[in-house]
């Protein structure tokens, strides 16, 4: 879902934008000629990046979930109210 609307929004921005390049060209002579020497120049160029913002994956959690688990269990079947961990 996050894709599409990347990719339609990238599209979107790049219709518009060649559409007023297109529109200053016609008026102007020396911004069609700049356009037949850079073409580019009628791809806006924008883009969007994506960042795994998630700090740890799976296998560096797992220690720390098993020895909370293990605490946890030795709590429990501790008869004392002692804290174990």
């Amino acid at each position: 879902m996050l894709s599409e609307f990347m990719t339609e929004t990238t599209s979107m921005v790049g219709q518009q934008w060649a559409a007023t390049a297109l529109r200053e060209a016609s008026a102007n002579p020396t911004v069609l000629a700049n356009l037949q020497l850079v073409p580019q120049a009628i791809s806006p160029a924008v883009g969007f990046s994506m960042f795994n913002l998630r700090p740890f994956y799976p296998y560096q959690t797992i220690p720390a979930v098993t020895i909370g688990l293990i605490c946890k269990l030795m709590h429990i079947t501790d008869s004392k109210e002692e804290e174990v961990c």
